[in-house]
């Protein structure tokens, strides 16, 4: 089995906020949430274990507190 462990982290710039925070893997959500109030830096650490043959995707998407996303895709198979 191959194990997929996705590691986000970011941080807001001066005056931002993070609000939310999303990793898609393989098309799949599999991490969504919102922060109340927002914060100034986040990071998690995923596991999955399955195999996964071909191509590969992990999507992260950072939306700040003004509505504005910011994303990073890692690609490997």
């Amino acid at each position: 089995m191959r194990k997929i462990r996705p590691w986000a982290g970011t941080y807001a710039d001066a005056g931002e906020k993070i609000a939310r925070a999303q990793i898609i893997i393989n098309g799949q959500v599999a991490y969504d949430t919102s922060f109340v109030p927002p914060i100034g830096s986040w990071q998690v650490q995923l596991s999955e274990k399955g195999q996964y043959p071909g191509e590969n995707t992990v999507r992260v998407i950072a939306s700040n507190d003004k509505g504005e996303d910011t994303e990073s895709e890692d690609c490997w198979s």
